[in-house]
């Protein structure tokens, strides 16, 4: 059964609560705090007019005392034994079959190609030309130098690039 706000209203009238008394006792919570904004709707509070309050006399239960039961105390099962069982033998597993190790190749570092061969060799040129054009208060740039390098490298024709990718092996010692 629900309770409309005018109905709680009339009872705590009645009984002289206060409304967020009664909305309390019955466990809902204090108006103005949920809903509709204080003073839309049919639950505004209305003066208080004084009545006496009427004291409900406390009733007390009287105490009833169970009869306290006692638990079973547990029976011990005799214990059973629980014949053994052998173990399987262990059975040996066969030996690894040692792969033959990989043949090192003659250079212990991989070898370069044509464009690192490249760019080692024409850096350190590019690198002198940016030195000599930088204006006063301005740094070196790295990715200019390589962007350099990398132009040069793509402006190679197909036979010099194959020179490169052939000699380079050959330098990487």
């Amino acid at each position: 059964m629900s309770i409309t706000c005018a109905k709680l209203a009339k009872l705590a009238d009645y009984y002289g609560f206060d409304l967020d008394e009664a909305r309390e006792y019955i466990g809902l919570p204090p108006s103005g705090k949920r809903g509709r904004p204080i003073g839309s709707g049919s639950c505004e509070k209305k003066p208080k007019v004084e009545k006496p309050k009427v004291e409900k006399p406390k009733v007390e239960k009287p105490k009833v005392e169970k009869p306290k039961v006692e638990k079973p105390t547990k029976v011990e099962k005799p214990k059973v034994e629980k014949p053994k069982v052998e173990k399987p033998t262990k059975v040996e597993k066969p030996t690894k079959v040692e792969k033959p190790k990989k043949v090192e190749k003659l250079n212990s570092k991989s070898c370069l190609s044509g464009y690192q061969l490249f760019l080692k060799e024409y850096q350190p040129i590019l690198t002198a030309k940016h030195k000599a054009n930088l204006k006063p208060g301005q740094k070196l740039n790295i990715a200019d130098i390589l962007n350099g390098v990398t132009c040069e490298w793509n402006a190679l024709s197909d036979n010099k690039r194959k020179l490169w990718n052939q000699i380079a092996p050959l330098r990487a010692n």
